[in-house]
């Protein structure tokens, strides 16, 4: 798993190539509106799983101030699963 710029994206899926698959991205946004700034990227060698894009992880709320989400992440209280719920 790595965490990168989001513009760096096609860079990062090129170097995957064949050797990674199941791989499961969630972009990053400072807010909800705003374009994504990072990409959590998790993968498996050798893998044949297809891609999967996550929702979002929005960093702020309209008042400025950290979403429940961020917040509990910040504080160590939570895990932002990689994997789709369910």
């Amino acid at each position: 798993m790595l965490i990168h710029r989001a513009d760096a994206l096609p860079e990062l899926m090129e170097a995957c190539g064949r050797r990674l698959g199941a791989v499961h991205l969630r972009f990053v946004h400072p807010e909800a509106e705003a374009p994504a700034i990072r990409v959590l990227v998790s993968a498996r060698k050798g893998s044949r799983a297809p891609l999967v894009v996550l929702p979002p992880l929005v960093l702020h709320g309209p008042e400025g101030r950290f979403t429940d989400t961020a917040a509990r992440l910040h504080a160590g209280q939570m895990r932002l699963p990689m994997r789709p719920s369910g």
